[in-house]
């Protein structure tokens, strides 16, 4: 199965918009991780480093969404290629 060349791009531009923003959720991460000891307390520090975690954690889940979404349009994904099912259940198979 061929994926059309329009999909194609569709999604190779989303992919690079989440790249960028994984990109910005690592250096957020990072310039957390640099504060001084206890710059972050109480609270709305905690807030800040939950929505960091929370956010890691949705782009790795957007991540196998979209791998799964590309197998079921006929793309081939490395993250699907064990065979777990998974390739098969995006394909519909």
């Amino acid at each position: 199965m061929t994926v059309p060349d329009y999909q194609r791009r569709n999604v190779e531009a989303t992919d690079a918009v989440l790249h960028d923003v994984k990109g910005i959720v690592a250096a957020l991460d990072l310039s957390i991780e640099a504060l001084p000891i206890g710059a972050l307390k109480g609270p709305q520090g905690d807030a800040i480093y939950t929505m960091v975690r929370l956010l890691s954690h949705k782009l790795e889940d957007l991540d196998r969404r979209r791998s799964m979404e590309w197998a079921g349009r006929g793309g081939a994904s490395e993250a699907l290629a064990a065979d777990d099912g998974r390739l098969s259940a995006a394909r519909g198979e």
